[in-house]
């Protein structure tokens, strides 16, 4: 936790690029983000928080981290910002680890599929700037920790309701997860009375928010409307460039003044050594991952909850968005766990092999693209 911490705190400083990004000019250029809305939501109450009709708590729970940083700390905004953010990597990877040891995977194996977890493209890309999507990963992870907890002891029925508030504050979308959690382990009349009861909270928590934030949005509302991507390459985007980073195409923008970076081709670009072996070992664990979740005989409701969370984001991101790599996180650590729960099979040493070849090779390529991508930036804006 304290290395991701660090290493998060050093690549959101790189090339001063998070305040090139929350530049008017700079709008969609990091792969269609928002980067200047959401600084803007996490340090500044008078801004105009309308996505909150998509992300519903985001602004009432960034906001006063930030300001803590800010008055306790003495950093200015900038700065706060990047520590929520360094401190919310840490989270994610430390809750991570948490589900695999809750899902008995030993010590080691936690380890391996954590780093590979963290070394992915989708972790390195979107830790790397202020974004939602990192907050709202934390909250499917603790959806997922909530149900590996269920396989050794009834759940009560609070911790239930908490978890799936949380999903829901930070995407709305991510509600589809504990949904799938209620109806692999609960019977159809409770798991609505517990999805009330978690939709009531977010509600009146809305409520509190609208008071001390009066721009916010009511998240029923109107949505902007968005293009489906070309489903060939939306596949290509989940299943391999989430993982492993290709070069990204700079597009026209229309809104804006740079190029808009994009992984949304199924171009694997420039292929070295280090690449097609995270490649390889890549996909080795996707097949893994679908074995374990069609013939492990341990967990059978979690491994329902996963595949129904995994088939639910695939279906989603083939019809919705124009840019696919924007909700890598939403889906990288449900592949990730399902891959390491091969680990708790017959073949484990194979598939720890296949781990930490990837967690090597991939960190190291996915750094070089992200560190490539960002003096690209850097080049753009001069």
């Amino acid at each position: 936790m304290l290395a991701a911490a660090l290493c998060v705190w050093w690549v959101t400083g790189l090339n001063e690029h998070i305040q090139t990004l929350t530049d008017t000019r700079a709008d969609d250029v990091w792969f269609e983000a928002d980067v200047a809305r959401v600084y803007r939501d996490m340090t500044s109450p008078g801004a105009n928080h309308k996505r909150t009709n998509v992300h519903p708590l985001f602004p009432l729970v960034t906001i006063p981290l930030v300001g803590v940083c800010v008055k306790v700390f003495g950093l200015d905004k900038m700065q706060a910002a990047r520590v929520v953010i360094a401190a919310t990597a840490a989270v994610w990877i430390g809750l991570f680890y948490t589900l695999l040891r809750l899902l008995r995977c030993r010590r080691l194996d936690a380890v391996i599929f954590s780093l590979v977890a963290a070394s992915s493209a989708a972790a390195m890309f979107w830790s790397a700037i202020p974004e939602t999507y990192l907050f709202g990963s934390v909250t499917i992870i603790a959806v997922l920790i909530v149900a590996a907890l269920a396989e050794r002891r009834p759940v009560p029925a609070w911790l239930d309701v908490v978890t799936g508030a949380a999903s829901l504050s930070m995407l709305v979308t991510n509600f589809m997860v504990w949904l799938a959690s209620l109806v692999s382990r609960h019977s159809l009349r409770r798991a609505v009375q517990l999805a009330c009861n978690a939709f009531v909270a977010v509600v009146l928590l809305w409520a509190i928010e609208k008071y001390f934030l009066p721009s916010a949005q009511f998240f029923l509302g109107g949505h902007e409307r968005t293009g489906a991507p070309p489903p060939g390459s939306a596949l290509v985007v989940i299943f391999l460039h989430s993982m492993v980073a290709p070069e990204p195409w700079s597009l026209p923008n229309e809104s804006g003044f740079w190029p808009i970076f994009s992984f949304q081709h199924t171009a694997l670009g420039q292929i070295c050594v280090l690449k097609a072996i995270a490649i390889a070992s890549w996909l080795c664990l996707l097949c893994a991952a679908g074995w374990a979740l069609a013939r492990l005989p341990q967990y059978p409701r979690f491994r329902a909850m996963l595949a129904l969370s995994i088939a639910g984001q695939v279906a989603l991101h083939i019809v919705f968005g124009n840019e696919t790599f924007l909700y890598a996180l939403d889906w990288v650590p449900l592949f990730v766990t399902a891959a390491a729960l091969a680990s708790l099979g017959r073949p484990r040493w194979i598939v720890l092999t296949l781990a930490a070849i990837f967690a090597v090779t991939a960190g190291i390529h996915n750094a070089q693209q992200l560190q490539a991508t960002l003096a690209l930036l850097a080049s753009n804006t001069t």
